[in-house]
């Protein structure tokens, strides 16, 4: 099986509403999906875009270039070869990631295998995920928490650090209410508390509420000072930078490890993360808030290291347009595809949705 073609289309990831972080807010971008050719006619997808609020990110320009090089090399070449040497074409983060999803998506189609079960043969057919949200008002917070644990989401992430510390108690507080003692209540802070805030925050509301704290502090090595002061566990968002995505976790001593493909560079690299860390932190998957191709690589690798036991961030397709309802999450899961390959559904308009 060997690689006829690579061409990339210019896609439009447009969200249904604009979520607030402490980073500041995810709101409309651009991206590219990448479709590889095997000299059968099926096509492997890859979809790859920057990563919301990371402006150590290389640009749109930079990743198309990147994909059209390799593109030029690829073509003629056998896909299990192109799979092995992925690495010596020295590809960003969210180049390999888009690389290696459709190189995958290929080599799954060719075995017949839905894309979770060629990566891991025991693989999850179904993931629980966690609800996200970012309602500004303690008011909003409690509605829009009740109404997603109704649903049956059995953990809430809740964006903090935008505004004061007062309020964001007074959120958190709502959000324990409305969530109740059966679902895990999560904080990501991105980075934007000191020390000092995430004692106070939880001397306040009240360490037993919290199941994590994501990126509570600016410094990676004070993650572990936190968790100690609060006695609340502590997870590390995976970003791409100069640090391993293991350094990452050895610095913060995190229990959990939020992990996108796109900073990663692809579900192999996550699956090596579990195994390294299988015992010691748990690895939550996640997305950048993505369209369907994207999403759908992070459901897949969500199932191949799953325990059915990690609520994992994968219930954003409402949040974007063009995501089609069954990728949607449902009782707080999300179905894996069972048919072969990614499960992409090419009668999907690509461009401008």
């Amino acid at each position: 099986m060997s690689c006829v073609s690579a061409e990339i289309t210019p896609i439009d990831i447009r969200l249904t509403r604009i979520v607030g972080t402490g980073a500041g807010g995810v709101a409309d971008r651009g991206g590219l999906y990448l479709c590889v050719t095997d000299e059968q006619g099926r096509i492997g997808y890859g979809e790859a875009a920057r990563i919301p609020g990371d402006r150590s990110f290389p640009t749109l320009e930079t990743l198309a270039t990147e994909l059209r090089d390799w593109g030029l090399v690829a073509c003629g070449a056998d896909i299990d070869e192109l799979l092995a040497t992925i690495d010596s074409h020295r590809l960003c983060g969210a180049s390999r990631f888009a690389v290696h999803t459709a190189l995958s998506d290929l080599a799954a189609q060719s075995a017949a295998l839905p894309l979770a079960q060629w990566l891991a043969p025991d693989a999850a057919s179904t993931v629980l995920t966690n609800a996200l949200v970012a309602a500004p008002t303690p008011a909003a917070v409690h509605a829009e928490v009740g109404a997603q644990a109704s649903k049956g989401f059995r953990a809430i992430k809740l964006k903090v650090g935008v505004g004061d510390i007062t309020t964001d108690i007074t959120r958190i507080i709502a959000a324990s209410e409305a969530a109740g003692s059966d679902v895990e209540l999560r904080l990501d802070a991105n980075r934007s508390w000191s020390v000092e805030d995430a004692v106070r925050v939880v001397g306040r509301v009240g360490q037993h509420r919290l199941s994590y704290l994501e990126d509570p502090v600016a410094d990676i090595v004070d993650f572990a000072t936190v968790a100690e002061r609060t006695g609340v566990a502590v997870a590390v968002d995976l970003t791409a930078g100069p640090l391993s995505a293991e350094e990452q976790i050895e610095r913060s001593g995190a229990t959990f490890a939020v992990a996108k493909l796109a900073a990663l560079g692809g579900a192999d690299r996550l699956m090596r993360l579990h195994e390294h860390f299988r015992g010691h932190c748990d690895i939550v998957v996640s997305t950048a808030i993505d369209r369907e191709v994207a999403l759908l690589a992070a459901i897949h690798a969500a199932a191949s290291v799953d325990n059915n036991k990690s609520c994992h961030g994968l219930a954003t397709g409402g949040l974007v347009h063009g995501v089609p309802d069954s990728l949607h999450a449902l009782d707080g899961t999300v179905e894996v595809p069972q048919i072969a390959g990614l499960g992409f559904e090419t009668s999907t308009t690509i461009a401008g949705n």
